[in-house]
């Protein structure tokens, strides 16, 4: 067992939570779950027929966060085209991108829910993940993955996997909880921060960006969010 991000070989164990292992790197300060629960089993939770409801308040605040995002994005981008977004949820960035004729917006979506609503929004989302896809090199100039990365088995292939889909200086958006942030302390004292099988890594905006800069790309933005203990960063493939 070492650390994915700076590969130390000697994590520290910190304690159980949900009957699994917690490790902390000493080096990084990622916090993660080893061994690992089966892959099957993580992606199993996610494929349900729950129908989604939701306000359409709730539907404008979130596509409104998305484009205040885009706002910032597009000054950083050098590159337009096609837009992949990883667990695109109810498909709140395709509704951020829509009308715009710089972008071309396609979403992927486990939960089979949460993809039908997407796609009654009138949204180019279909059901899979990115390994599924064999999309070909250089197919997207922006990728975005809001609340995944935590989720994944292998979250370093995964973004290595989108630096080979994504243009040169393509940029890629990420937002997970942030474990250095002020409100995560709290969470932690109450014993609601950690949770195995959902949550599989515990990033902060220190060693998420370090484990992008060893993957190829520079950061470029980013934010920790006020309300809610998360983190935002938007970089660029070198």
């Amino acid at each position: 067992m070492s650390c994915m991000i700076c590969h130390n070989p000697s994590p520290e164990f910190l304690f159980k939570a949900k009957g699994f292992d917690i490790h902390r790197c000493p080096n990084c300060l990622l916090d993660f779950t080893h061994p690992l629960p089966p892959e099957e089993s993580v992606t199993n939770a996610y494929q349900h027929e729950t129908p989604v409801e939701r306000t359409t308040f709730n539907q404008f605040r979130k596509t409104l966060k998305c484009k205040t995002r885009l706002r910032a994005i597009s000054k950083l981008a050098q590159v337009h085209g096609r837009v992949l977004d990883i667990g695109c949820s109810e498909g709140d960035w395709g509704g951020a991108v829509e009308g715009k004729p710089e972008w071309a917006y396609m979403g992927l979506e486990l939960h089979n829910g949460l993809c039908r609503y997407a796609q009654a929004r009138g949204l180019n989302v279909v059901q899979g993940t990115l390994a599924s896809q064999n999309f070909p090199n250089e197919e997207f100039a922006l990728v975005t993955m809001t609340h995944v990365l935590e989720h994944l088995h292998d979250p370093r292939g995964t973004l290595l996997e989108i630096s080979r889909v994504l243009k040169p200086s393509g940029l890629v958006v990420l937002e997970v909880p942030d474990n250095s942030h002020p409100k995560s302390e709290r969470k932690k004292k109450q014993g609601r921060w950690y949770g195995p099988p959902a949550h599989l890594w515990y990033f902060s905006q220190d060693n998420l960006h370090r484990l992008l800069n060893d993957l190829g790309f520079t950061p470029l933005l980013s934010k920790q969010t006020i309300l809610k203990p998360y983190v935002w960063v938007v970089a660029r493939k070198n």
